[in-house]
């Protein structure tokens, strides 16, 4: 008998996915045995619940005149079924607490979550209180479970990353009412601890490309106060002495001046260490090996990692691979302008360094003015496109293909005025460069607003 309730026990365990206390046994003072080995079916005859708490009979997947197994997946099920619902406690319990014959009377055990009566913070300014309740539905009667205590626990937590505390800490802590159990009051305690600056960027791999090249692009993340005026000279003056005749055509103010920017750096004030900011300047890194003419750069690993002053170290890893050129770059598509004024257009030559960058600004959004797009725009093409493809690679020179696509010109068929509370419509609208009827062109656009702001 033993054994047959211990085998029991594992199935119905078995046969759970939460992690909840579930129980069908009979009563001792039945002293009616079931042989668990082999389940047997069994009518259910009555349903009751104990604890505090009740449920609707639809939640279970069992009702009274239903036939079922025992044990067998109806049990758990209803079990995974009550724990999913966030209601009760995880001690739901189903007693089989009488057989007569080929009916089973089973009793439901519920405990119902503790609602909130108060909720207060600790360790937390007014100002982020305020922030915390647009973003924390907390309220008087709100069901208090883990999965809200999370809820609140990493809202606050990320709150205050954002800010800089990278290592703060956010405890939820619940305590019931004495005189009502059902109500519990949450203490969210707030230990903020230093605000996290970034100490110090170590870039290793960086061999083609100047550090201070790859710091400067780190637009947000920017690291604070370096002082090392003879870190590796040792190598530096070998390398001179070594590599005389490639220092003879150089500037030796600039290879100084290089020297020192990635040793000596004079910044008070650190930025804070934000992850979301992190990825995008690490993505800035690799634009600017990019532009540069590595197309094959990328990083390798990172890690961050506090210092002995609770400061951030962040640590780079780089593959910088080779450097490219521009070699033949050919149009497709193009019947409105010819190849060769397209190509002056671009101003980009063979033999250039290759600059992803430069070619995406010279084909459209030149802040001069001065390029493909504008050619098209100007023109009527206002669904003009310009695809650049990489269409062979051979060594270190890269063959461009750019595809065309000008489709029909587009007319202005009205223009309308709204906003306006100075003056008649038809004021603003005699200075305007674009009219109805006329071709769409960008630059009457822009020079229209010119004269809207003067």
């Amino acid at each position: 008998m033993r054994i047959a309730k211990f085998l029991f026990i594992v199935f119905i365990l078995g046969s759970l996915k939460m992690n909840v206390i579930s129980q069908v046994n009979l009563q001792n003072e039945t002293n009616i045995s079931l042989n668990y080995l082999n389940p047997k079916e069994y009518e259910v005859g009555g349903i009751t619940f104990s604890g505090n708490a009740s449920c609707d009979t639809r939640s279970l997947m069992f009702a009274v005149g239903d036939v079922i197994k025992i044990p067998g997946d109806k049990i758990s099920k209803t079990i995974e079924r009550l724990a999913k619902m966030g209601l009760y406690e995880d001690n739901i319990r189903i007693t089989a607490t009488k057989i007569e014959g080929n009916l089973i009377f089973l009793d439901i055990y519920l405990e119902e979550v503790p609602r909130l009566a108060y909720f207060a913070y600790k360790g937390v300014r007014k100002s982020d209180i305020d922030e915390f309740d647009d973003k924390i539905s907390l309220s008087q009667g709100k069901v208090v479970n883990e999965n809200l205590k999370s809820v609140v626990k990493n809202i606050v937590r990320d709150y205050y990353v954002e800010k800089g505390f990278y290592y703060v800490n956010v405890d939820v802590i619940e305590e019931r009412d004495t005189v009502n159990k059902n109500l519990v009051t949450l203490l969210i305690d707030v230990n903020k601890g230093k605000k996290t600056k970034v100490n110090e960027i170590s870039f290793y791999g960086a061999n083609q490309v100047e550090e201070s090249k790859l710091r400067a692009s780190m637009t947000t993340i920017k690291s604070k106060f370096i002082f090392r005026p003879f870190n590796k000279i040792d190598t530096a003056i070998v390398d001179f002495f070594k590599n005389h005749d490639n220092y003879k055509n150089k500037d030796l103010a600039h290879l100084f001046l290089n020297y020192y920017q990635d040793r000596v750096r004079i910044r008070f004030k650190a930025s804070k260490f934000n992850d979301q900011d992190y990825e995008t300047d690490k993505q800035n890194i690799v634009s600017k090996y990019n532009e540069l003419g590595f197309r094959d750069a990328y990083i390798v690993k990172d890690t961050y990692y506090l210092n002995n002053h609770k400061d951030i170290n962040i640590d780079i890893y780089l593959y910088e691979g080779k450097k490219y050129y521009f070699r033949n770059i050919t149009w497709v598509g193009n019947t409105k302008y010819n190849s060769e004024l397209l190509s002056k257009v671009l101003n980009i030559q063979k033999g250039d360094v290759y600059n992803t960058v430069l070619l995406e600004q010279n084909i459209s959004m030149n802040p001069d003015g001065l390029d493909v797009s504008t050619l098209y725009l100007d023109d009527g093409y206002l669904f003009f496109n310009a695809i650049p493809i990489e269409k062979l690679i051979e060594g270190d020179s890269v063959d461009i293909e750019i595809r065309i696509v000008e489709r029909n010109q587009a007319k202005i068929n009205k223009v309308k005025v709204t906003g306006n509370t100075r003056t008649g419509d038809e004021v603003i609208i005699r200075e305007l460069s674009t009219l109805p009827g006329e071709k769409f062109s960008r630059s009457d656009v822009i020079r229209s607003q010119r004269q809207l702001l003067q």
